[in-house]
């Protein structure tokens, strides 16, 4: 059985009568959704912008402290090789002074030794002084006057040589004097322009000067 034109068109009436309703929470929720996502996209953002930030601050301190700590090393090397460098050259000095005092020390005993044999030798053998006198002459030559001045034990020894001493001397006008002062074996001459030292003493010093130098 179909139905009446009368009965459709108070359908149609019915169905178009109804009145429209919108949900009142759809749209609001639909657009509170995107704004969330929008923020949740910038919260996202930001936090990936200062975690970035926080990671290069980190490297940059970590960069900065190694920087540092490597500077004090090379510095705490610096120090300590400057420090060994000093110890060294201090070592290296004392030890030089050591090894010039030794040796001071070794001259003095070994001269100190030549003078108490030499001493000796002219004890047993006084006529020794003779070679001392002709000796110590040798740095008078060209002087016309001399005076040989001797200890007192040795005096007529070496008067017995006076004109062999003067010819040595090219005809020099010779005299001797005793000085008590002085050791056997020894001589001090005294010229028109000064004195000679002849005496062992002063030989042996220049002698050791002449090995430091």
């Amino acid at each position: 059985m179909s139905e009446s034109p009368r009965l459709l068109k108070r359908l149609e009436i019915s169905e178009s009568s109804k009145p429209f309703v919108e949900p009142i929470f759809a749209a609001e929720r639909k657009k509170v959704s995107v704004r969330e996502v929008k923020a949740m996209l910038e919260i996202d953002a930001i936090l990936e912008r200062a975690t970035k930030e926080a990671e290069d601050v980190v490297s940059k301190a970590v960069a900065e402290a190694d920087a540092i700590r490597e500077e004090a090393r090379e510095q705490g090397q610096q120090e300590a090789w400057a420090s060994l460098t000093h110890e060294l050259a201090k070592v290296r000095a004392e030890r030089e002074a050591l090894l010039q005092e030794a040796e001071s020390e070794a001259l003095d005993l070994a001269f100190a030794l030549a003078r108490r044999i030499i001493s000796k030798k002219i004890e047993a053998e006084p006529e020794l002084v003779l070679d001392v006198l002709k000796e110590v002459a040798q740095s008078a030559r060209g002087r016309r006057s001399l005076v040989f001045r001797v200890h007192p034990d040795d005096l007529e020894l070496v008067r017995a040589q006076q004109q062999t001493l003067s010819q040595e001397l090219e005809g020099a006008a010779v005299y001797f004097d005793d000085d008590a002062t002085l050791s056997r074996g020894e001589c001090v001459i005294e010229t028109e322009v000064g004195r000679i030292d002849g005496r062992l003493d002063t030989q042996l010093q220049i002698l050791r000067d002449a090995l430091v130098s």
